[in-house]
């Protein structure tokens, strides 16, 4: 078994355990950083669903070693490695030499090599927030000045019997930047991945699977009975990375929550949930999304394949339909958004830019003419600044006037409160006269009325004088027009004075009318007197005739004292009969509106109930519309799977067989030639010790072959031949005749160095030491001697029935296993296989290559190879439609599916609305049927006419 090149091997993980995949639990991020494999190890890559990871290189493990260049023969061990170096003698370094000099490498090994070079590890990169929106320009800034910004990450994720992860396992905690998963293949690591594209709502074709059931972990752990459902759980928190050198960070308190997805087996269905709670779909988006999770226009999960598309975009999109790199770029770092403010900004700015110009040329033409207008502008300032001394004197002279006045004023309050002292001792002395003193009392008021309006009027003159102090700080930046107002008002101010004289005048008037009626006291004092005389006189002549009176009155109230008891008595009866009158008729008319109550409401929950039966029946008729529509939708989608599968299926024939054409022309004309060659020249006696192909000196049953072929296949195109000096003359051969490359093994040099490891190996075997039975055992020879030829080819191999076992047995007892459908795990923990196709005729003999036996082409297949390409092109032109048909199938199912769940909730709010309808029908008529509509009793409706006729 060859070995990798030199320029591309690398430290191997054979010195580190190899652990079953319930045992992939990362306690930290630093030890899964200390878990990157090296560089040189297989790159095909074989998950428990038997789909391949991150790709591979599509070749087997006997076409990478049987064609590396610099590889050397080196025969195997007890566990199927190469023996060591000192094993070998100087016949095999030559022999070696002489295989790398005639056999340089195929593109396809290169290829391989190549591939093999660079180890593949599933990394999970925390995004976050920052990771929605791309970079940003702070991010430039130095760690020792970037201000902390709150950020969501993925605290870790809990899987509960979900796809290879038996019972409850957890994922984490991770790295608040980056975490990566790395593990041999077959470990699970994509199975982390497809968690969460379950929990983030993709339907189960968008995790390569048929049907959700099919993520629920199949195996033991459910004690021999299939288990019922399987749960994914992400921890989600957001925190403030102040340093992001730093392994610290800050948890934000309260922000953490909770997302789980479970899938149960018996309804088919999934179920979120949020913090405990259930939620639907559209919830865990809005929530996710709110945090910085776009899941609709997924930006923050890039999944195998995506990488390559990416890469393919186009620079920059033609079309608006169309999404280039820099449209990518552009999502990604979230500057779309600023596309459409940026056009309308540029057209703000060409508007601002045209109105600045429009203002720039108003704006000089108006600097010409203030220029113009400079000299006539202080001409009226030096006017205006006149005007403003004279109105200033005016003012002054108005103050001096004001003064005046408020002395005048003064004094005449002060006269006016010497008149009202007077006016008192004139009330004392003159109370015989009140009726004339009254009137002059009212006369007095009269004149204190016009006192207080000549208060009013100079109130009115002093706000006047104020407004003109006012006025005259208005002037200051008034024009010239406003002069003549100014002189105006100094006209009403001369005005105001006049009027000020002749209310002065007035009040003059009013002093003389008060001394007047002073001097009309003493008159009044005398009729005063005279008139009490007359009274006096004639309360003298009436007392007999009062005396009288009062004996009278006397007398009659003392007979109508009984009567007046009687009547009292006879008015309380008639109120406490009224009262109860009043009581039975607002009892009365209480049960009457009670009575039209209840019927009032009964009629409108009979309303209600018929409007919410009709609302169910629409419902009801529109939920089974939709579920006929999904049934259809459902039906379009399933025909659309089936055939695509069908046309895959066919696609796939149909390329083999076009492979396979061509694939025979190019053997026909190389390896016919090839071995047409040395079957002749070993006839002729030229070569001695050739025996065959090495997939010729064996066979094995049919039940074996994928597993031969994966453990090694690449062995099966060797020549074997009994020396190495055998093999130098084919060597020289092939390059005389350009008969092309070929791959030798000797059996005098394989029994020298193998046939020890062989021998102890089934020894081994014998006593029982393999768990499973080995495939050497299970190949028949057509010689005995070239087991040892075989050997060198598969080693100490096992085989198991599936990959679980395979994985179980390799982790554990470290052993190169392969499974019945091609899966191989090699000793150091590396995962290859699922590739491999049936050979035909597997029971006669191990053939040479995947394809059919090597025969001469013929000129019918020649030209049925061009009709096999259209055909090819055709079907993948169909594939393509049934795709997009498939996808638009898919969109309408979901959007059934929401107006299904919405639906059937607003039935259930329906059906609750009706049941309560119902109950509040039933006890509003069981009340009408107890209270009648005569609220009364017999006895309290006699009762209420005989009131009524009393």
């Amino acid at each position: 078994m060859g070995r990798q090149p030199d320029a591309f091997s690398s430290p191997s993980l054979d010195s580190a355990p190899q652990l079953p995949e319930e045992a992939l639990t990362f306690p930290s991020h630093a030890a899964a950083d200390s878990l990157f494999p090296p560089a040189g190890q297989d790159a095909r890559e074989q998950g428990p669903e038997g789909d391949t990871d991150l790709g591979a290189s599509g070749l087997d493990r006997g076409d990478s070693a049987a064609s590396a260049p610099g590889s050397s023969e080196r025969p195997l061990d007890s566990q199927g490695n190469g023996a060591p170096p000192q094993a070998q003698n100087a016949n095999d370094a030559s022999l070696s030499s002489s295989a790398l000099s005639s056999s340089a490498p195929s593109s396809s090994a290169l290829s391989s090599s190549v591939l093999s070079a660079s180890s593949l590890a599933l990394a999970l990169v925390e995004k976050g927030e920052e990771g929605s929106r791309g970079p940003q320009p702070s991010d430039a800034v130095p760690s020792s000045l970037a201000v902390p910004r709150k950020r969501l990450m993925i605290e870790r994720v809990v899987l509960e019997n979900f796809k290879s992860y038996g019972k409850k396992k957890t994922i984490g905690p991770f790295h608040k930047r980056f975490t990566a998963i790395v593990g041999p293949n077959g470990s699970g690591k994509s199975n982390v991945i497809d968690a969460m594209l379950f929990v983030f709502g993709r339907r189960a074709q968008q995790i390569r699977l048929k049907n959700v059931v099919e993520l629920i972990h199949n195996s033991a752990a459910g004690g021999g009975e299939p288990l019922q459902s399987a749960r994914v759980t992400v921890f989600f928190q957001e925190i403030y990375d102040p340093d992001p050198d730093s392994e610290t960070y800050e948890v934000i308190p309260g922000s953490q929550f909770v997302v789980s997805r479970e899938v149960f087996r018996a309804s088919n269905s999934t179920e979120y949930r949020v913090n405990g709670q259930r939620a639907q779909q559209r919830q865990v988006v809005e929530l996710l999304k709110s945090k910085g999770l776009d899941l609709q226009n997924n930006r923050f999960l890039i999944l195998q394949g995506e990488v390559e598309q990416i890469a393919l975009m186009k620079p920059k999109a033609t079309r608006p339909e169309e999404t280039g790199l820099l449209e990518y770029l552009e999502e990604l770092v979230g500057s779309n958004r600023l596309v459409e403010p940026i056009q309308k900004a540029q057209e703000d700015y060409e508007a601002s830019c045209q109105q600045y110009q429009e203002k720039a040329n108003r704006c000089r033409a108006a600097g010409a003419e203030v220029k113009q207008l400079e000299g006539p502008k202080n001409e009226a300032v030096k006017f205006l600044h006149f005007e403003k001394d004279v109105q200033t004197n005016a003012l002054l002279l108005a103050a001096l006037d004001g003064r005046e006045l408020s002395a005048v004023y003064r004094r005449k309050r002060r006269e006016l409160a010497k008149l009202e002292k007077q006016k008192e001792e004139d009330e004392e002395k003159g109370a015989v006269l009140a009726k004339q003193f009254e009137a002059l009392g009212k006369e007095l008021d009269d004149l204190w009325k016009k006192d207080k309006k000549l208060q009013t009027q100079f109130a009115e003159v002093d706000g006047r004088f104020n407004q003109m102090v006012w006025r005259d700080e208005e002037l200051r930046n008034e024009l010239f027009s406003e002069a003549q107002a100014s002189e105006e008002k100094t006209q009403k101010v001369k005005a105001n004075e006049k009027k000020r004289e002749e209310e002065q005048k007035m009040v003059d008037r009013s002093q003389t009318e008060v001394d007047e009626k002073k001097s009309q006291i003493p008159a009044a004092e005398e009729a005063y007197e005279k008139a009490k005389e007359d009274v006096e006189a004639y309360r003298e002549s009436i007392q007999d005739e009062v005396r009288k009176l009062a004996a009278a009155h006397s007398k009659a109230e003392q007979h109508l004292a009984p009567l007046q008891t009687t009547l009292d008595e006879q008015m309380k009866g008639i109120a406490k009969l009224s009262k109860e009158f009043s009581l039975l008729e607002k009892k009365k008319l209480r049960g009457e509106q009670e009575y039209k109550s209840l019927e009032e409401s009964l009629g409108k929950l009979k309303q209600l109930l018929q409007d919410r039966r009709a609302g169910t029946e629409q419902k009801t008729q529109l939920l089974a519309t939709i579920r006929a529509e999904k049934g259809e939708a459902a039906r379009r989608r399933e025909e659309a799977q089936g055939e695509v599968s069908r046309l895959r299926e066919r696609l796939r024939e149909i390329q083999s067989k076009a492979h396979a054409i061509e694939a025979r022309r190019v053997e026909s004309k190389s390896n016919s030639r090839l071995m047409q060659a040395l079957q002749k020249m070993k006839k002729t006696g030229e070569i001695k010790g050739l025996h065959d192909r090495l997939g010729e000196l064996g066979c094995i049953d049919r039940k074996y072959e994928k597993a031969f072929m994966a453990a090694g296949g690449g062995f099966c195109s060797f020549l074997v031949v009994e020396e190495p000096q055998d093999a130098t003359v084919i060597f020289q051969i092939l390059r005389q005749q350009n008969l092309g490359r070929v791959n030798i093994l000797a059996l005098r040099v394989l029994e020298r160095d193998l046939i020890g490891f062989m021998q102890r190996s089934d020894a081994e075997a014998r006593a029982g030491g393999f768990p499973l039975p080995r495939l050497i055992d299970l190949i028949s020879f057509k010689k005995e001697r070239y087991r040892v030829a075989f050997y060198k080819a598969v080693g100490d191999t096992v085989v198991a029935p599936d990959m679980d076992e395979a994985s179980k047995i390799a982790y554990s007892q470290r052993r190169r296993v392969v499974t019945l459908d091609g899966g191989l795990i090699e000793v150091d923990g590396r995962m290859v296989g699922g590739g491999v196709r049936e050979r035909s005729g597997a029971g006669q003999g191990i053939r040479v290559s995947e394809g059919p036996s090597v025969e001469t082409i013929t000129e019918e297949e020649e030209d049925n190879l061009p009709e096999l390409r259209e055909e090819i092109r055709e079907k993948e032109q169909r594939l393509r439609s049934l795709l997009r048909e498939s996808e638009e199938s898919e969109e309408s199912l979901a959007r059934l599916n929401t107006q299904e769940e919405e639906t059937e909730s607003s039935l259930v709010l329906l059906r609750q609305d009706i049941h309560a309808a119902e109950r509040q029908v039933h006890e509003v008529t069981e009340r009408l049927a107890s209270q009648s509509k005569e609220s009364l009793s017999s006895e309290e409706k006699k009762k209420m006419g005989m009131l009524q006729k009393e």
